[in-house]
């Protein structure tokens, strides 16, 4: 048995060797990674910088995923949809239908603007919080209640997708239509949606557009807590290496092992497993532990057992933090049906795809942080 599965091990390893695909992604982490250190450890300013360029690639991106969610809860043939109308939809798409619309860009740039009110402080941070939502329901009720103008923006879209794709190619995915054939099917669905229901989907469009938002904000926390002696700065170059090296060390566990792991939930994302995020998660709390202490000049292990515990503790807990906001992310692109939230990072796909842990990881850092400090 056991030199069955090595060699089922060593099989694994030889066709990772030859995956062009996790070659691609090693070398983006191996760029990404160092980049985004060095960034956050330099100065708070250049902290923002790279929290700005995550955050509003990510919304954009979100804005397609957004579309994909509210067309595939309006289909549902549960929620009073008509199967026989979305038979020929594929089953799943490479990624969003985006739309490069100026309405769209300057929605991202203006909730973009909650960095700059986390550099501010924590009040204007919690304000804008606030007012976006106050915004959001604004135009919900009153810009956005005009069914020709949502007819309007769609058949744009459509217009826009036939003028740019080729006709002629193929993908490989469930059906063998071309490219822009599935973005046209879906397209027509959207038309059909913002036609006939109505209120419902506002209110989806709402609840989508403040959730997405809350969510990516999420990447905004480290400025709130950069400047905290002795603590901000340090913990947030860990958590960075921490969630790289949990990512890196699931991945290989789970494509080393391949045939002998167990799923980790099976329903969302198949092909993450138990033994993956176990491994992934004590690999990154270990290293989160020595990065704290390495970032604070080495004295946190210096002082005994328990900031010991105490930091590999909140290690683990970001740890499996990072493997819940991973799955979050593999659950909304399940529901959308699409592979990738987007292109913009070669072997991962989208923005989203690369920072899904962290968007949970960084509000988790945070809530320990404070707890710390109530009780220091």
């Amino acid at each position: 048995m056991t030199t069955d599965k090595v060699k089922i091990v060593s099989t694994n390893i030889h066709t990772m060797s030859g995956d062009t695909n996790l070659f691609v992604r090693s070398l983006t982490i191996a760029l990404v990674g160092p980049t985004a250190v060095l960034l956050a450890a330099h100065n708070k300013y250049t902290c923002a910088l790279l929290i700005w360029f995550f955050f509003f690639f990510g919304m954009l991106e979100w804005s397609g995923i957004r579309r994909h969610i509210k067309v595939a809860i309006l289909l549902d043939p549960e929620r009073g949809g008509d199967d026989s109308k979305h038979e020929a939809l594929p089953k799943e798409y490479a990624a969003p239908v985006f739309s490069h619309s100026a309405v769209i860009i300057v929605k991202a740039t203006f909730s973009s603007l909650v960095i700059v009110a986390a550099c501010i402080g924590v009040d204007v941070f919690l304000l804008f919080l606030t007012l976006y939502f106050l915004v959001c329901t604004l135009l919900t009720l009153f810009g956005q209640n005009d069914p020709e103008k949502g007819l309007s923006v769609a058949r744009q879209t459509a217009d826009n997708v036939m003028a740019q794709s080729a006709p002629t190619r193929q993908v490989s995915l469930s059906s063998e239509k071309s490219r822009s054939e599935m973005l046209l099917l879906f397209l027509r669905e959207e038309l059909r949606m913002v036609a006939e229901k109505g209120p419902a989907e506002l209110f989806i469009n709402f609840c989508l557009e403040y959730f997405g938002f809350v969510w990516i904000t999420g990447v905004t926390y480290p400025i709130l807590v950069y400047d905290i002696e002795g603590l901000g700065r340090p913990w947030i170059l860990a958590s960075l290496v921490g969630n790289f090296t949990l990512d890196i060390v699931a991945l290989l566990v789970g494509r080393s092992m391949k045939g002998m792991t167990h799923p980790l939930c099976q329903s969302i994302s198949p092909k993450k497993s138990i033994e993956g995020a176990v491994l992934g998660v004590l690999a990154g709390a270990f290293i989160f532990l020595w990065s704290v202490n390495f970032a604070s000049g080495g004295g946190v292990l210096e002082r005994g057992w328990g900031p010991f515990f105490l930091n590999f503790t909140a290690g683990v807990l970001l740890g499996v933090m990072g493997v819940v906001g991973d799955l979050l992310q593999s659950l909304l692109k399940r529901t959308a049906r699409i592979k990738d939230s987007g292109y913009l990072m070669p072997g991962h796909g989208g923005v989203l795809d690369r920072i899904d842990g962290l968007l949970l990881v960084f509000p988790t850092m945070y809530c320990c942080m404070r707890v710390m400090n109530l009780f220091s």
